[in-house]
This record gives structure tokens, C-alpha cells and sequence, in this order.
């Protein structure tokens, strides 16, 4: 039994040990293996004998001495060597650096040989601190090289800069170029080798660009074994600080081998490799565990991955030791770039910000390498296809023993987010525009109504003296300017109410078209003959309902500003048309409701306005005209009809371009047919008609009286609403109109009209006052059937109310 026993044993380790020489990878056949070389000391050239030699001559040497090969160099240029493998002429080229082109010709080991990277070479005293300071610079550099052409290409473009490339046949000759001063500094790979007494003034920036790994490469359809086997033998190499490998770059290039496994590890491996081999028996079964994991981390890599697409986050890391930077997925697509774009061309890089950008996230970059500092920015990237967004981004770099040794950060799309807080802003400008307009508008309201009392005592009696007077007399002059000063303060305080909305008005249906149609004579005259008005007319245009006098004093204002912002000869256009607003684009405007609109626009070619002068144009007694030549009442009046009408003003406008006014006034819904009111060209007479006065302000009343009577008219006059009653009811004549105050004490006037009736039925009543009363009218618009006269009034307008009220059938 033990003798069977130790049989059964030996014969499981011999059937292991066959299991594992098959699994042993295949070894290539190749009795001779052809490869290509060209003169690129030192990593591979050959010298004054025709010997080929170098580093990577070294490493083909050792593999081939393993693999009982035998080696037959082809030398040849580097364009002779890339046909020569294209055409399967040789089964190897060395030192071929990657690119996405080249992967897809050729294969490449999977294990790069060598790395290698670009640095700046200078006289001591030159200071070159990054790639910028190469501007202007004369730049020695290896002819028909790499470098050349990525300066050329790549950097000239990604950076702007302007430098002269200076082409050397070798290293010593560009070095002599820069000792000598015709060239400023030399460009040269990792591997220029510093000679004691060529080289002694000769330093290197250490400005470190364009990081690539070198490779092996063979033929498309080339033997997969071989490339098999020289992987296996690079990799064994690399992992060994007493190989060949490190041998030839310590002879090439002085460089010490990394020790990456030390000699008491390799013990210790030996005996861990016997355990592996008995742990391997059991993988299999551990197999559905890894497999289970794999799956799990999968899905939460997934996970990750859907969350930063959806969040626009992008991750990256930079290596200090590698010089290598890595990107999550997401950082392509905001950069807008695809996944054969290499995130280690740093030039490129920075190039994606924005000009005024590209210097702070260079500096920021810099502090976070050199001193540890971690950013946080918000910066403005113009991705690959010219696109400009907005981004934050933010690094937190990894110290050990006092230095930085990885730089880790993300950047995220807040495009959508800035948008959305300047229209908040736009908003905000918005609210405090209104809110500022409105409290003025109070506080204009209040000062002229006070103010018609007083202007229209001054009028009537200035009217009344000046009909007493003969004209030849001086004195009827100045009653005629006390007369006309009144009148022009009379016209600020309607100015006032107009933007206040508290004037009174009596809207009618209009078409704009035939209402603006029939002022273009007048405006002509206003804004003279050197000014030239285009009239735009939009066709199918709806009705508008609004007090034609209204549109009268939005076109003169509007047009007197234009003329004024004009200097010499110019041009100002009229245009109207048909607009609707949906819900998103009346949210751009506040005040602005979805709906059909018509569109009156003013435009001229004059002066213009800066942004500030934009945001106050509204305000009453703001002007940007010259003291003396203006009120700055003209466009807080435009203002004011614009809103009591529910419409929208916009203002556009930028210095030396001109100025465009765009109203936007609500259609009328119920249709209907235009309408004007005629206008009154005679006083008409009293023919002695009895008329009952009522008003609480003494010298109104006694104004009232006089006009009336000097118009043939019978007059009762009540000071307040209790003595008007008395006088209606002790009158035993016929009381043809009852002409009344609104606001007064006791009661209003509207109340009184009622009670008064029920004494006298069918009285017809005349309402009077210095700004709009909710008793008579609705948000300034005048009740169906309302007669009202607006203080400070003539005589002559005083006459014409009073006749109409009069002849005005009762409701209706």
C-alpha cells in the first residue's frame, strides 16, 4: 500500500507538470530573425566599422541568445525600414514610438522598451521657464526629426508663439549653435548625452513636453508567437535590476537600474511560486467568486460613469513620477474631443481655454506641481468644435515626504447653470426696474394733483382777463404769457399723470396703421427737413384699443427724441407688425404676458445710449440732453401710456449705433371697426340753461361760476355735497346738468350724482377732477356713459364738456 500510495503521488506530479509545459506559451521556430535598424545613437546606430550597436541592439542580442535565434541586421533610413515592414521584408523594427496610425499598420509589443521626452537646453542665464518663453526664441534642433516637426505642427500653432527652427545634422553641432549664439536653445530627447568638456555651459530647463514610450514593431499580419516571446523576454528583463537591459542603459546612458525586486524577495518568491503552483489547483473553483465580483464592480462602474454624463463631471489624475496624465470617460465629451485624442499632449490642453483663461489655469497648474496648492475655478473652454462653455474645475494635489506625487481633480459643465443665473439676474434688473418706476409714479401722481388746482385757478382767470383786455394793450401780453407758462405746466403735470396712470382716458378700437398713417404729415414738420422718415407699415395688422390722443403723444415723444439724438442729416423709421409670445418667450420680458400683440417701433440712426443711460431712460426728469433742452418727462410719459394700455416697452441702443423703441400694445379681442373722436372747434353757448356747481375747493368754484356764466349759462354753486343736496331740492326750476367734484368731503362725487337723482330723476351729470378716480373709472379708463372733464380745463374745453353732457342721451 505505500508503494502504490507513493506511485499514485509521482504520477499526479508528472501529469501536473505535463499540464503545465502545455500551457507554457508556444516558442516562434524562427531560425532567422530579420531586423530593421537606421543611425539613431544611442539607443541604435552603426559605427565606423559597420557594427551595429546601441541599446536597443543590446536587448535583441540577449533575447535572441535565449531563443537560439539568429539575427540579421537590415539597415537602412527610417522611411526604408517603415516600407521594408510594410512589405513583410523584415519580421522587427525597433524603436518606434506610438501613434493611433502606427497601431493600426503595424503590431506593437505590448510592453514598451524604452520612454523618452522632450526638454530645453540653454546657455547658463537664458531663462525659459515653460514652453511660452521659446516665443521669439532661435531653436537648434535634429534635422528631419520628431521634434522638429511637433515644434513646427504642434506647438508653434497650440501655443501662438513665433520662434525660427534652426535644423542640426547631430547633437554636437546644435550645441555648438547655442555656445556660439547662433541659436538661443536646442530641443533634444531624453537621451542627449552631456559630454563634460563639450558640454560644461550647456544646462537643461527642465521644461518637460511631449512624453512618448518606445515600442517594438512587426509586420500587420506578422507571427504572433514571436511577438509572444519578446514581450515575455522584455518584461522578464524590466523586472530584473542585474539584466541585460539595465546593463545597456547604464553603459548608453549612465542611468542606474530601479531595483524593483531585491535578492532576499527572489527567495522568498521561489518558495511563494511552489505554494502557487499547489494554490492554482484550486482557481478554478474561485473562478465563480472572481466572476461574481467582476460583475458587481462592473455595475458599479457603470453606475459612476452614468452619473458623471448626467452631472457633465469629468475626472482626471496626473502622475508626478510618469509625467502621465489619465482621463475618466466624461472629460472627452466636454472637452469635445474623441477617445484617440491623448490627454498627455499638455500643450493641447491648455489650449482649450479661452485666451483671456489659458494663463490662469497655467499658473494654477504650476502652484498645485510645485507648491501642493489645490485650486477651485470657474473658466470659459472652447471645446474642439469651437464651442464655448463655462466650467468649474478643481485639484487637490497628494503630498509625501513634502512633495507632490499625484495631482487628482474633476471638471464639470456649468453652462446651463450660468445661463440660468444671468436670466435670474435679468430678472432681478427687471423687478427693481418696476418696483423704482412704480414708487416714482406714486409720488409723481400725487404732486399734480395738487398741482391742477392751483394751474387751473391761474388758467381761468389768466382766460377771462385776457377776454376783457384789449389785445394792442401791453398788459394782454403778459396775461398771454401767465396764459402760456400755465399751459406749459399744465402739459408736465398731464405728462406726470401719464406716467403715473392716473390720467383719465377714453379708449377707442383704432387700426395703428390708419391712425399713425394720418400724423406722418405733422411728424414730417416736426423733425424737419433734414431728417428723413421711412413709414413701415406691417400688412393684416389687428386692432388695438386705446385713447387716440394716446398714440398722438407716444409718436410725438418718440420721434422729438430721435430728432434730437440725430446730428445733421439722418434718418428715423416708423414700422409696425404683428407679434405673438408663447409662455417661454414673454418669461423674458417682465410685465410681458403670452398673447397676440401689434408692435410699434421707432427707430433712428442717431447717437445712441450707453447701458446706463438705458436702464433710467424711463425715469421722470432723467435726460441725457443739455441743460434747458429737455423736461425728461417725454419717454416717462411714453412709459406710462405703454403700461395703463397693459403693453411692453424695450429700449435698444449702443453708442454711435442709434436707437430703437419697440412697443408692444395688446389686440383687441372683440374686433370691431376703427373709431376717432371729432374734434370740438367752437365753445358752444349756454342759452341759458341752469347748471347746479358743486366743488369743495372755493376759488375752483368761484372760477367755475364765471366761466359758466360768461357763457350764458344759469349757475347754482354748492361748496360741499350736503349744501348741493339743499339746493336741488329747494330749486323750484328746471336743473338741466349737475357739474361735480369727485373727491370732496362727506361724500364723493358719483355718490352724491346718485342721491341728487333721486330728488331730480333723469339728471344728467358733468364729473370733474385733477386725476382719475376709481368711483367713475377703472384703472384710469372711463365707465360706459361717463362724461369728464380733466382739471386744469379752458374755457373753451369747459363749454364743449358741458354742451355734451348736456345733448348726451341718459344711458347711452
Amino acid at each position: 500500500r505505500p508503494a502504490s500510495s507513493l506511485f499514485k503521488g509521482s504520477s499526479f506530479i508528472l501529469f501536473f507538470m505535463m499540464f503545465l509545459f502545455v500551457l507554457r506559451p508556444y516558442s516562434a521556430q524562427t531560425k532567422t530573425l530579420r531586423v530593421g535598424i537606421y543611425q539613431n545613437s544611442p539607443k541604435v546606430f552603426v559605427d565606423n566599422n559597420g557594427t551595429p550597436k546601441g541599446i536597443f541592439v543590446d536587448i535583441v542580442n540577449e533575447i535572441a541568445g535565449k531563443e537560439n535565434w539568429k539575427i540579421d541586421y537590415v539597415y537602412g533610413t527610417w522611411a526604408e525600414n517603415i516600407r521594408h515592414l510594410k512589405n513583410n521584408e523584415i519580421d522587427l523594427l525597433v524603436d518606434v514610438s506610438y501613434s493611433a496610425e502606427r497601431a493600426e499598420q503595424f503590431i506593437l509589443s505590448t510592453t514598451p522598451v524604452l520612454e523618452s521626452w522632450l526638454d530645453i537646453y540653454s546657455k547658463r542665464g537664458v531663462g525659459i521657464g515653460s514652453i511660452r518663453d521659446l516665443n521669439m526664441k532661435k531653436i537648434a534642433v535634429l534635422g528631419g526629426s520628431i521634434q522638429e516637426k511637433y515644434l513646427r505642427e504642434k506647438i508653434k500653432i497650440a501655443f501662438n508663439i513665433d520662434f525660427t527652427l534652426l535644423p542640426y545634422p547631430d547633437y554636437p553641432s546644435s550645441v555648438k549653435a547655442v555656445k556660439s549664439g547662433a541659436a538661443d536653445v536646442m530641443v533634444a530627447s531624453r537621451f542627449f548625452k552631456f559630454s563634460p568638456l563639450r558640454d560644461k555651459d550647456i544646462k537643461p530647463a527642465h521644461v518637460i513636453f511631449r512624453p512618448e514610450n518606445l515600442y517594438f514593431a512587426f509586420p500587420k499580419n506578422g507571427n504572433i508567437d514571436l511577438v509572444m516571446i519578446i514581450d515575455r523576454q522584455i518584461a522578464s528583463m524590466r523586472n530584473n535590476p542585474g539584466s541585460v537591459y539595465y546593463k545597456s542603459l547604464q553603459r548608453w546612458l549612465q542611468i542606474q537600474p530601479r531595483v524593483l525586486i531585491p535578492g532576499y524577495i527572489k527567495y522568498s518568491l521561489a518558495i511563494i511560486t511552489g505554494l502557487l503552483i499547489m494554490i492554482g489547483l484550486f482557481a478554478f473553483f474561485l473562478r465563480q467568486q472572481v466572476a461574481s465580483k467582476t460583475i458587481a464592480l462592473q455595475k458599479t462602474h457603470r453606475l459612476l460613469k452614468e452619473t458623471q454624463s448626467i452631472a457633465g463631471l469629468g475626472g482626471w489624475e496626473y502622475d508626478v513620477h510618469t509625467r502621465r496624465i489619465k482621463w475618466t470617460d466624461e472629460m472627452y465629451r466636454i472637452y469635445g474631443v474623441d477617445r484617440n485624442y491623448d490627454p498627455n499632449d499638455v500643450s493641447r490642453n491648455i489650449s482649450f481655454y479661452a485666451p483671456q483663461h489659458a494663463p490662469v489655469i497655467e499658473k494654477a497648474l504650476r502652484c498645485a506641481l510645485e507648491a501642493g496648492e489645490p485650486y477651485d475655478l470657474e473658466l470659459e473652454l472652447i471645446r474642439a468644435g469651437g464651442e464655448r462653455i463655462w466650467v468649474r474645475t478643481m485639484s487637490r494635489p497628494v503630498m509625501e515626504n513634502g512633495k507632490v506625487v499625484r495631482v487628482t481633480g474633476n471638471i464639470m459643465n456649468i453652462t446651463e447653470s450660468k445661463r440660468a443665473e444671468a436670466e435670474k439676474q435679468k430678472l432681478r434688473d427687471q423687478l427693481v426696474m418696476a418696483q423704482k418706476m412704480e414708487l416714482v409714479g406714486r409720488l409723481a401722481g400725487g404732486v399734480a394733483h395738487d398741482f391742477n388746482n392751483m394751474l387751473n385757478v391761474i388758467l381761468g382767470y389768466a382766460d377771462m382777463a385776457m377776454d376783457k383786455v384789449n389785445p394792442a394793450q401791453p398788459l394782454h401780453a403778459d396775461l398771454k404769457e401767465i396764459y402760456n407758462a400755465a399751459t406749459r405746466s399744465a402739459g408736465i403735470t398731464r405728462q406726470l399723470l401719464a406716467f403715473a396712470r392716473k390720467q383719465t382716458i377714453a379708449p377707442k378700437v383704432l387700426d395703428l396703421n390708419e391712425a399713425l398713417e394720418g400724423m406722418l404729415k405733422m411728424l414730417r414738420r416736426l423733425i424737419g427737413e433734414n431728417i428723413d422718415l421711412v413709414w413701415l407699415p406691417g400688412a393684416g395688422l389687428r386692432m388695438v384699443k386705446m385713447d387716440p390722443a394716446q398714440i398722438d403723444q407716444i409718436l410725438v415723444n418718440l420721434c422729438v427724441n430721435a430728432r434730437d439724438a440725430i446730428s445733421g442729416v439722418g434718418k428715423v423709421t416708423i414700422e409696425t407688425n404683428s407679434v405673438t409670445f408663447d409662455d417661454i418667450s414673454s418669461k423674458d420680458h417682465l410685465g410681458l404676458f403670452p398673447g397676440a400683440y401689434v408692435m410699434l417701433a421707432v427707430s433712428d440712426d442717431g447717437c445712441g445710449m450707453d447701458r446706463e443711460s438705458c436702464a433710467k431712460i424711463f425715469e421722470p426728469f432723467f435726460t441725457t440732453k443739455e441743460l434747458g433742452k429737455g423736461t425728461g418727462l417725454g419717454l416717462a410719459t411714453v412709459y406710462g401710456i405703454v403700461k395703463q394700455n397693459n403693453g411692453f416697452i424695450y429700449v435698444e441702443s449702443e453708442p454711435g449705433n442709434g436707437t430703437t423703441f419697440k412697443i408692444y400694445l395688446p389686440c383687441h379681442e372683440d374686433g370691431g371697426k376703427s373709431s376717432r373722436i371729432e374734434e370740438v372747434t367752437q365753445a358752444p353757448q349756454g342759452d341759458g340753461k341752469t347748471i347746479l356747481l358743486v366743488e369743495d375747493e372755493v376759488m375752483i368754484l368761484n372760477l367755475g361760476r364765471r366761466m359758466l356764466e360768461a357763457l350764458g349759462y344759469q349757475v347754482l354753486v354748492a361748496n360741499s355735497p350736503t349744501e348741493a343736496f339743499r339746493l336741488a331740492e329747494m330749486h323750484t326750476g328746471m336743473i338741466d346738468l349737475l357739474v361735480t367734484d369727485i373727491v370732496m368731503p362727506e361724500m364723493n362725487g358719483h355718490d352724491l350724482a346718485a342721491r341728487i337723482e333721486t330728488i331730480r330723476p333723469g339728471l344728467k351729470t358733468l364729473y370733474m377732477s385733477g386725476y382719475t378716480a376709481n368711483v367713475i373709472a377703472y384703472q384710469g379708463v372711463l365707465r360706459h356713459g361717463i362724461q369728464f372733464l380733466q382739471k386744469p380745463f379752458s374755457k373753451k374745453e369747459l363749454a364743449a364738456k358741458v354742451s355734451a353732457a348736456i345733448t348726451q342721451k341718459k344711458n347711452g
